[in-house]
């Protein structure tokens, strides 16, 4: 099936101009696609088990289950293949039902992650809205799928990180707007009486 449109992040700049970065649908297949050493050898563990169960069999349906999607959204992402409607279908309702950040939270093991906050806390400290948005420009769909998890999880902290900074500036502006016009207010109730 033909992709009609490509998911994009949800992060714009001031112009409303979207970030080029990342697609939304690259970035859940890398970590979709990402197994820790953890749950491989719980994986195999669970597999080779004579008996199982309830939970562990659910466990197991969840890895598996876990696996059959990342293989749908590495076609719907990649083209590797045609994907069916059905596929289609599958991919984009995962991706727009599901949190990404719960997804990294669950794949990125803690030594990964404390080490990546120490390097966001350095990195973006001082960085403003246009270093952010030159930071995230700087990672692409075709580079994207090669970095480490560690970059991964910095990219999307920045994502974050600038999604925040251009809240605070339209709240920012939306307050001066309003304070702009009770001043207007004021005058012409003023220059009335």
């Amino acid at each position: 099936m033909k992709k009609y449109y490509k998911l994009y992040n949800q992060n714009f700049k001031n112009n409303k101009e979207i970030l080029s970065g990342v697609t939304t649908d690259i970035e859940f297949d890398k970590w979709l696609s990402y197994e820790t050493e953890e749950e491989k050898q719980r994986k195999n563990y669970l597999r080779f088990l004579d008996v199982k169960n309830i939970n562990q069999i659910n466990e197991l349906k969840k890895y598996e289950d876990e696996e059959k999607l990342s293989k749908i959204i590495n076609k719907f992402t990649y083209n590797v293949e045609e994907c069916n409607n059905e596929e289609y279908n599958t991919a984009l309702e995962y991706i727009y039902s599901q949190s990404i950040e719960k997804l990294i939270e669950r794949k990125i093991d803690e030594k990964t992650k404390k080490e990546a906050d120490i390097e966001i806390t350095k990195m973006f400290i001082y960085m403003c809205e246009r270093d952010l948005s030159n930071y995230i420009d700087s990672f692409t769909n075709q580079n994207f799928k090669d970095i480490s998890m560690k970059d991964a999880y910095k990219y999307h902290q920045a994502l974050i990180l600038y999604k925040t900074l251009i809240e605070q500036e339209e709240k920012k502006e939306r307050k001066n707007n309003n304070i702009f016009r009770k001043i207007l207010f004021l005058k012409r109730e003023k220059a009335s009486c």
